[in-house]
């Protein structure tokens, strides 16, 4: 009953129906390569015959216009996050890139949102022109691609903070303490021998498990977003001309992206049910 719960509250979050679509319109970009329609058609499962590549692409468009109108105005978060950081934090070089990045995917989504009336495809509604639309569809994707590399570099960073924080074994050091302790002890009363060990002992316990225990939940969430973002990178660069590859490729780097997303909207919509 918890599960299916979770699932109604993912399945009405509004970034749960766009992780959503995103996998559906990943599935559909999967289903449109030309290698998976041969292999499709080649295997008699059904008498119905496969769909052209044609209606794929068809169906994801609107997929995805779909999704531009999920996020309409959510540039505007972007561009109040940039906004916050920075007028509220010292401006050092770390700060500047993620002002840099929320500005980049403000004007992305601020782009996909002006041209969202061109790709709707309606009679004397258009506003720009085919060409002017694909011009700034392209602009858009470049400020994509500059967000998501500035991601995956300050990840990186993140995740190297992490690992450079985890603290090696103390064998020796415990060892030489715990010799040093004995020694004091013996200086003093035997009624305040066991204290002073208790008291040391445990508190050199505690400080190591809160100081290791941080950067081992976060190393495999870090290693997660690097994984995501490097496979969104690919979308975009494959848009603007950066790289050459199939569209299977892209597909499949899509869909790995969004599954882990999603995660963490599926993870928040569960804390969001615990906390009520």
């Amino acid at each position: 009953m918890a599960l299916l719960r979770q699932f109604i509250a993912f399945g009405t979050d509004n970034a749960g129906i766009e992780r959503s679509l995103r996998f559906v319109q990943a599935l559909v970009s999967l289903f449109a390569t030309y290698r998976f329609s041969a292999a499709a058609a080649l295997l008699p499962l059904t008498s119905t015959k496969f769909p052209p590549s044609t209606s794929f692409l068809e169906l994801r468009a609107k997929i995805n216009v779909t999704r531009r109108l999920l996020r309409f105005v959510r540039f505007l978060e972007q561009f109040q996050l940039g906004w916050d950081l920075y007028s509220s934090q010292v401006l050092d070089f770390e700060t500047l890139l993620d002002v840099l990045g929320k500005t980049c995917l403000g004007l992305y989504g601020m782009l996909e949102s002006v041209t969202l009336l061109d790709l709707l495809e309606v009679d004397h509604l258009k506003i720009f022109g085919a060409e002017q639309t694909d011009n700034l569809n392209y602009q858009a994707q470049v400020f994509w691609l500059i967000a998501l590399c500035i991601s995956l570099f300050r990840s990186s960073i993140a995740l190297l903070r992490c690992l450079g924080k985890q603290p090696a074994p103390h064998a020796s050091s415990n060892h030489n303490s715990k010799e040093n302790i004995s020694s004091e002890n013996s200086e003093h009363q035997k009624g305040d021998g066991p204290l002073r060990e208790n008291g040391d002992g445990s508190g050199d316990q505690v400080a190591s498990q809160s100081g290791a225990t941080e950067p081992k939940e976060a190393v495999p969430s870090l290693i997660l977003k690097l994984v995501a973002t490097t496979m969104d990178i690919l979308l975009p660069a494959a848009a603007v001309g950066l790289i050459e590859t199939h569209p299977a490729v892209i597909a499949l780097a899509m869909i790995i992206s969004t599954a882990i997303t999603a995660n963490d909207v599926w993870v928040r919509c569960g804390k969001e049910m615990q906390s009520r």
